[in-house]
């Protein structure tokens, strides 16, 4: 992608301040030296495999669509004409200062947006004051120069945020970050840069993007109209538990089992902010949300009941020496050819 716009600022903590102070700084001209090290801190910061943040959305009455006032400036910086930028830029700015106390220093911020055709990547930095860059303001243009051999001093204390997407609704939702003074993993507790900088969450840890992910097969296998897109839901249940893949998202769980109506019909029962959400699979979680149960039996039959089976077609006796009973209507029965050996 092209680095098309920077602007730097520097941010003092004011959040326990009654006098404002204005961040100083503005647009930047990146020379190739510039750009290079920029460069070089995405490669290194791996910023694309960083804990995923999502923004929290609002939904007010008179409106339809979730927003956000950070993601909104975000969208804004990547995508607005100049004028627009810079007062998207500046907000910004005024908003990291005013989520810090004095127990953070004042900190280099530099926005940055990338493009690909209608494609933008927004990716924000912060560094310690005086490392890695020196600073200085001229009017409402900044001045950034790279200090030498200053990444591995100030790596432990630098924070990023990326955003990338398109110019539409469900984009630009979801992003990385890096904050180790905070995060040393997934799901530790958020500090001023992603709560109160960003207004972003953590993604959904195991347990709950299990159980939305339990909810979301639950409500399609109920409205499904086909035998087909039910049979196919009970299937792909089956199929994620017994997959050794960590990480899922209803957008892959869907793309990696479901076809069609099903497909089409498990998504557009999900909230769209949270399609991508990526979370840990909690399989027993799954199995118990869902009501997925399935038995082997001491002859190596294979019992599997669907969802609000149990109690009903599907009869389960006994502690010990459990037994399984099931009694019901033939439907439809299916026979699978062994394959030659």
């Amino acid at each position: 992608m092209e680095l098309f716009r920077i602007h730097a600022y520097e941010v003092v903590p004011q959040r326990l301040h009654d006098k404002k102070i204005k961040p100083r700084g503005g647009a930047f001209t990146a020379d190739a030296k510039f750009k290079a090290s920029l460069e070089k801190y995405i490669e290194q910061s791996r910023l694309e495999s960083q804990p995923p943040v999502s923004f929290q959305a609002t939904f007010e009455p008179d409106k339809e669509k979730a927003t956000n006032p950070v993601r909104n400036h975000v969208m804004g910086y990547a995508f607005g004409q100049p004028a627009t930028a810079k007062s998207a830029a500046i907000k910004m700015a005024e908003r990291l200062g005013e989520s810090m106390d004095d127990r953070s220093t004042s900190s280099l911020l530099i926005l940055t947006s990338y493009r690909n055709k209608k494609e933008r990547r927004f990716i924000a930095w912060a560094f310690p004051k005086d490392e890695p860059y020196g600073f200085g303001v001229k009017g409402d243009q900044a001045n950034l120069t790279v200090i030498q051999n200053a990444f591995s001093r100030s790596s432990s204390y630098r924070k990023a945020a990326l955003f990338s997407g398109m110019q539409q609704h469900d984009h630009y939702w979801n992003g990385h970050v890096i904050d180790r003074q905070s995060t040393p993993g997934f799901g530790a507790a958020a500090d001023y840069w992603v709560t109160g900088f960003l207004t972003c969450k953590y993604l959904i840890d195991g347990k709950a993007g299990t159980q939305m992910l339990a909810k979301v097969i639950r409500e399609t296998h109920e409205r499904a109209d086909s035998q087909v897109d039910r049979d196919l839901l009970t299937s792909a249940v089956i199929s994620v538990r017994g997959s050794q893949r960590k990480n899922w998202s209803l957008k892959s769980f869907a793309n990696e089992y479901l076809k069609d109506t099903a497909k089409s019909a498990i998504l557009a029962n999900c909230p769209k902010e949270a399609v991508t959400a990526q979370f840990h699979l909690d399989r027993d979680e799954l199995a118990s949300k869902v009501n997925l149960r399935v038995f082997r039996l001491e002859d190596d039959v294979i019992v599997m009941a669907p969802f609000d089976s149990m109690n009903k077609s599907v009869k389960l006796t006994g502690t010990k020496d459990r037994r399984l009973t099931c009694k019901g209507t033939v439907v439809e029965e299916k026979v699978k050819a062994r394959r030659a050996r």
